[in-house]
């Protein structure tokens, strides 16, 4: 029987196999050792997990409240020095587990006896602007009597606080990782990135890609003028449809945001400290902090020199970070450790080493408000 349906004999299938057979063997080896070399020497491709219930694998433990870690009744026990986290995805721990995140790590750090206990609560959230932490803080979060509150900004803050000027900031959506039902072909494609991040030539094979694409200059980093959303508006990037003022009109409007939440505390009685988060392809010149290739020559403008410029002429008391991710990057290399201080392939969040130096470096203003409170 011919045509277009017609079926191979089994014996020319044997026999495709027999001729075949040496070449399938022989990927198969080289991608199993391949899988194996990886696992031992590039451990950080495997489990890059992220859905509604993960982050990098790990879970993201979303109480009944909204927010990371175990839930705190509203009502604060005596003797405990509460403090709280507001941030965004740089807070919240993107890429780390809840346990290694930097409000968390701070509360290790401010446990120390004879004074109050600490509880910290990490109430960051992903893709939140500053505008919409201050009404958060307002209508949810003062209920829990914080006894100081630390906020972290990010990169992303400028761009969000310039495309939100025109209106209310949006309320944070704490349901976004909450589970929902799904068809059979979304489970299908899930259970697909389950078992590719289950593996670490994959990812590898995704990042060295696009590590390609970026030298390359295929893959470029652009600013969407109307919409800029992203950690690259901060730093003032020269680019021909971006009206050079942008990104000083972006700041202007995170400014004015800083002395009203300045104001609410003031108001309120509540001690608060400011710091920001670099993206690391601002951190060093070292070039392996800038494994996307951005064009560094073309940003004019360092975040955290106009944080600290802000903070100096405001009043606003900060305390920055590169300076002690630098000496955490340090240490760990000269442990013998790779001292990344990221999640791997992003230029935003930190990792496990980085939010324990940021935890290291809020530890000592922290302590010295809720002392003077204790007072």
């Amino acid at each position: 029987m011919t045509g277009p349906f017609h079926i191979p004999p089994r014996s020319f299938l044997r026999q495709l196999w027999r001729r075949g057979r040496a070449d399938v063997c022989a990927i198969a080896i080289v991608l199993v050792a391949a899988e194996l070399l990886l696992r031992t020497f590039a451990p950080q491709s495997v489990g890059n997990l992220y859905d509604r219930e993960t982050t990098a694998g790990h879970p993201i433990a979303i109480n009944r409240d909204g927010y990371r870690g175990p839930a705190l009744p509203e009502a604060k026990t005596p003797g405990v020095a509460r403090v709280l986290a507001l941030g965004d995805s740089t807070t919240f721990g993107t890429g780390v587990a809840w346990s290694e995140t930097w409000p968390h790590r701070l509360g290790a750090r401010l446990a120390v006896a004879g004074r109050p206990r600490p509880e910290v609560m990490n109430v960051g959230f992903p893709g939140t602007s500053l505008g919409s932490l201050r009404r958060e803080f307002a209508q949810r979060w003062i209920a829990f009597s914080p006894d100081a509150v630390v906020v972290a900004l990010s990169a992303n803050m400028p761009a969000l606080a310039w495309i939100q000027r025109d209106g209310e900031p949006p309320p944070v959506d704490r349901t976004a990782y909450a589970p929902k039902p799904q068809s059979a072909l979304a489970s299908l494609r899930h259970a697909g990135k389950v078992v590719s991040a289950a593996l670490a030539l994959p990812s590898f094979l995704r990042r060295a890609s696009q590590r390609a694409l970026y030298a390359a200059g295929l893959a470029r980093h652009e600013v969407d003028p109307a919409a800029p959303f992203g950690p690259l508006l901060a730093s003032g990037p020269v680019q021909a449809d971006l009206p050079p003022e942008r990104a000083r009109e972006a700041w202007a409007l995170l400014e004015a945001e800083l002395v009203s939440l300045d104001a609410d505390f003031r108001r309120l009685g509540i001690p608060w400290t400011l710091t920001y988060t670099p993206t690391r392809f601002m951190l060093s010149p070292d070039p392996a902090d800038n494994e996307k290739s951005v064009p560094r020559e073309r940003l004019t403008l360092d975040p955290e020199a106009v944080i600290a410029r802000i903070a100096a002429e405001h009043a606003l008391p900060y305390v920055p970070l590169r300076s002690a991710l630098l000496e955490a990057r340090r240490r760990e290399r000269a442990a013998g450790r790779a001292g990344e201080l990221y999640v791997p392939f992003d230029f935003t969040h930190l990792d496990a080493v980085g939010h324990e130096a940021a935890a290291a470096a809020l530890a000592p203003a922290v302590r010295a408000i809720l002392d003077r409170s204790a007072r």
